[in-house]
């Protein structure tokens, strides 16, 4: 009986714009899900991940230009941090 937990997060930007965040875990094992405590603290563990993802995403934010007019500027900025982001991400799971 294993099942997924999952975790969703809405965040409120300004001007009606949102943004969410999902963390899930697929095929939870039978033996955290019988758990209360297990249980409790994967729901933590996701929450808190959304939490950190969302002050990452506002850190990242406020680093774009404030003028529309340096969108390409912007759309680098994305890809330098999406570029390191995958380099440590491969470097991380690196056999």
């Amino acid at each position: 009986m294993n099942t997924t937990l999952r975790v969703e997060r809405l965040y409120s930007l300004a001007d009606y714009n949102n943004v969410k965040f999902t963390q899930e875990i697929i095929e939870v094992p039978e033996r955290v899900l019988l758990s209360e405590k297990g249980v409790g603290l994967l729901y933590s563990l996701m929450l808190l991940e959304a939490e950190k993802a969302h002050k990452n995403y506002i850190i990242l934010y406020k680093s774009f230009p404030a003028s529309m007019e340096q969108l390409d500027q912007t759309a680098e900025i994305i890809e330098q941090e999406r570029s390191r982001t995958f380099k440590e991400f491969l470097e991380t799971y690196k056999e």
